[in-house]
C-alpha cells in the first residue's frame, strides 16, 4: 500500500512538473530566416506574401499601410518571440520594416 501511495505522489508531482513547463502560444509562426530578403523600395506585397504568407495584422497609415507578423512561445526558454513589422507605401512597395527578436525567459 505504501508503495502504491509513494508512487502516485511522484506521479503527480512529475504531472504538475509538466503543466508548469508547458509553452503559451500566441502570434503565427513566420519564415523568420527570409527577412534579410525584403528590401526596402523593391519588395511588393505580393513579394511579401511569398515569403512569410498572410501577415497577423494590417492597419492603414498615413504613408499606406503597416503589416505585423508575429510568434511568441512563452514558457520556452530555447524559443524566442519574433515580431516583424513591415510599412508598404501607397503603391504597395516596402518602405521600411522592422525585425525584433526576444529571448523569453521563463
Amino acid at each position: 500500500m505504501r508503495k502504491k501511495l509513494t508512487l502516485l505522489v511522484i506521479t503527480v508531482l512529475f504531472a504538475n512538473t509538466l503543466v508548469g513547463c508547458a509553452a503559451t502560444l500566441s502570434g503565427k509562426k513566420f519564415n523568420h530566416s527570409a527577412v534579410p530578403q525584403i528590401e526596402k523600395g523593391k519588395s511588393t506585397q505580393e513579394d511579401i506574401r511569398k515569403l512569410f504568407g498572410e501577415p497577423l495584422s494590417t492597419r492603414k497609415s498615413e504613408a499606406g499601410e503597416v503589416w505585423n507578423y508575429f510568434y511568441s512561445a512563452t514558457g520556452v526558454i530555447t524559443n524566442p518571440s519574433r515580431s516583424l513589422d513591415i510599412d508598404f507605401d501607397k503603391s504597395g512597395v516596402v518602405k521600411d520594416y522592422n525585425y525584433k527578436v526576444d529571448q523569453n525567459l521563463f
